[in-house]
């Protein structure tokens, strides 16, 4: 794609974002830390609405998406301070959406180029609050892998090079949403993680024991991550947030089932699928 053409399709799909988006309002679940460290004090409407005339100044991208970021605009002189602050970047630059990423065309790859969803995902990944990490209940063991067929017409990997040949490796189980302590019988999604240990460098393979997930685009994966854990502010998990992201995120309805299934209590490792 040329640099031309990413533009003009980063512009409709914006602008088809902003369409999408307009007159749903914020939720605070979904915002960024920078738009919930705002206060009234700092981030008053007036200050956003002078933001938000500089940017439609920037282009058509941001003409399209005026009405989904600021929703009603003040006459001139008129402050709107009952008005929720917007979602923005670290660098205080209002967002789009934070629930969909930029992708080429509507079922297409996600775009590097939408600089909010790396962002986003970076601050995920370096949570360090104890009972808010992800998959840190789990097991496994060292082994080994050996090569029983030929598969060197599919691929150059040096450990698939001939039969018999074997690759240490570990592999972990683990329970998603658990904690320490947690029982192995929690119902919840199970992950796995392989990693071989090669003459090319360590190859990991990650996934979880369902066909399918809760979201599809991954600008909301973190949302949903927390909707699971425990609140900050409480310390307690809620079935009002988790039923709440579920519910407005209509794509969860088939994991969901799953996870109520029997694949959510799996008998043993040995019968995940």
């Amino acid at each position: 794609m040329t640099a031309g053409g990413a533009g003009r399709d980063g512009c409709e799909t914006s602008a088809r974002i902003a369409h999408a988006m307009a007159g749903q309002r914020h939720r605070g679940a979904g915002r960024s830390r920078s738009a919930l460290a705002c206060s009234k004090s700092s981030c008053t409407a007036g200050a956003r609405y002078k933001v938000t005339r500089s940017v439609r100044r920037a282009g058509c991208c941001a003409a399209a998406l005026t009405g989904s970021l600021q929703g009603p605009q003040p006459a001139e002189g008129e402050v709107m301070d009952n008005q929720p602050p917007n979602t923005t970047t670290d660098a205080g630059s209002p967002v789009a959406s934070d629930e969909y990423s930029l992708t080429a065309g509507p079922s297409g790859p996600n775009l590097l180029q939408d600089a909010y969803l790396l962002e986003k995902l970076a601050h995920f990944v370096r949570e360090r609050v104890p009972d808010r990490v992800y998959h840190v209940k789990g097991g496994g063991a060292f082994g080994y892998f050996e090569v029983t067929a030929d598969v060197s017409q599919w691929t150059k990997a040096a450990f698939f090079s001939q039969v018999g040949k074997r690759t240490p490796m570990i592999l972990r189980f683990s329970e998603v949403a658990a904690e320490e302590g947690y029982p192995d019988s929690d119902r919840d999604v199970r992950g796995f993680a392989v990693k071989f240990y090669t003459e090319e460098g360590n190859y990991d393979i990650v996934g979880n024991n369902t066909p399918v997930f809760f979201v599809r685009d991954p600008m909301k994966f973190s949302d949903f991550i927390h909707s699971q854990e425990r609140e900050p502010d409480t310390g307690l998990r809620s079935n009002n947030m988790q039923w709440d992201f579920w519910s407005l995120s209509p794509e969860s309805a088939h994991q969901v089932t799953v996870l109520m299934s029997d694949r959510g209590t799996p008998r043993t490792w040995r019968h995940m699928n």
